[in-house]
């Protein structure tokens, strides 16, 4: 979770920002989502597409999944 404030507390402006979530097991097979968001104003969501790397880490593990970012004002 991000309070959607800057290193130094202090609120973020109104804008697009890019979101980032990665998962690993043994540091071998990763699993990668990002999307941009909409932070400021109104109720937004973005679903982000899973990236594996390898492609192959899609066999291994479900490790993270139905992922939903969400700017709540």
């Amino acid at each position: 979770m991000w309070d959607c404030t800057d290193r130094k507390g202090k609120p973020v402006p109104p804008g697009t920002y890019v979101c980032s979530l990665e998962g690993t097991i043994f540091w071998e097979n990763r699993i990668l989502y990002k999307a941009e968001i909409q932070v400021g104003g109104a109720l937004a969501q973005a679903k982000p597409a899973a990236q594996y790397v390898p492609p192959a880490a899609k066999d291994i593990s479900e490790m993270v999944k139905n992922i939903t970012i969400e700017f709540t004002p």
